[in-house]
């Protein structure tokens, strides 16, 4: 018959190992005893007998539902032993989680979206429902596709509240559950581009100009930056929002003794500010470029 073994249980004890009709005096060393079969490595066999997983293997019904063993080993007098174990696997329910998709509405946007909540079971056929509560629910909505998002009657205004705090909770069939609270801030477009530096040293391949500064309400906002214009080809901005010559790029005072291009800077809620800069060209006594 086969033995039950309950998932996600770390190092869990299966059973003991009992040697039978020995000889007066013949005696067994468990630990010298060896395994065969399905992920074999998994299991081990203690110095008193006890068959288990190792301490840091689960089993996990979603990816195994049974296994079959071979147990072989010697008495002190060289007799063989050997045995076939066979295991169940035992689902259990496990609890939910969720992802949000985004964490951003746009200001102003009247029952803005938020993001779609992905539910997450590792039980295959389970069903869940999704609801919120806490200090802004109110607000929000989930939607018939499972989207979290503003009521059709609210509008964000980041002047007046800049992000707002909720608990998604997810429950399962069985009634397991789990839940996050969350923060959705209201995403204000950056307003100004402050280039540190705008000038450069002619002769000298992939100068760096200077660093891209972004003025935006919100305060932990990031970017990215894209460039264009009539100079962009001459220049990258580097993952630390430097603008900088490319690598393979000098600067010639005598060819051209400034540049124009336009550094557009995006947040992270899609909304977005360009300015246009002029790069002057220091002259140098000296021109080899290096």
């Amino acid at each position: 018959n086969a033995v039950d073994i309950s998932e996600n249980q770390v190092g869990t004890i299966i059973g003991n190992l009992s040697a039978l009709n020995l000889q007066a005096g013949e005696t067994v060393n468990y630990a010298d005893f060896s395994i065969s079969g399905d992920h074999a490595d998994w299991f081990e066999i203690t110095s008193n007998g006890e068959l288990k997983l190792k301490d840091d293997i689960a089993l996990d019904y979603e990816n195994t539902i049974s296994l079959e063993l071979s147990i072989t080993g010697y008495t002190s007098e060289g007799n063989s032993l050997s045995t076939l174990a066979f295991f169940r696997v035992l689902d259990i329910n496990e609890a939910p989680s969720f992802t949000l998709s985004n964490y951003w509405i746009e200001d102003q946007n009247s029952g803005a979206i938020v993001g779609l909540i992905n539910v997450i079971d590792e039980d295959e056929f389970d069903s869940n429902s999704i609801t919120i509560s806490g200090y802004d629910a109110d607000s929000f909505e989930i939607s018939s596709s499972g989207e979290l998002k503003l009521k059709d009657g609210v509008t964000p205004d980041f002047a007046s509240k800049s992000d707002y705090i909720l608990t998604i909770t997810v429950t399962d069939a069985a009634g397991a559950t789990h839940s996050e609270t969350v923060t959705i801030a209201v995403n204000a477009a950056p307003t100004e581009i402050i280039l540190s530096n705008n000038s450069v040293d002619e002769s000298h391949y992939g100068l760096e100009i200077g660093n891209i500064n972004v003025t935006d309400p919100n305060v932990l906002d990031t970017f990215s930056y894209t460039l264009s214009g009539t100079d962009q080809n001459y220049f990258e901005v580097t993952a630390d929002g430097v603008l900088k010559l490319k690598d393979d790029v000098y600067a010639d005072y005598e060819m051209k003794d400034s540049y124009s291009l336009t550094v557009t800077a995006t947040d992270l809620g899609g909304l977005s500010i360009e300015k246009t800069l002029t790069i002057t060209v220091n002259d140098l006594n000296y021109a080899t470029p290096y």
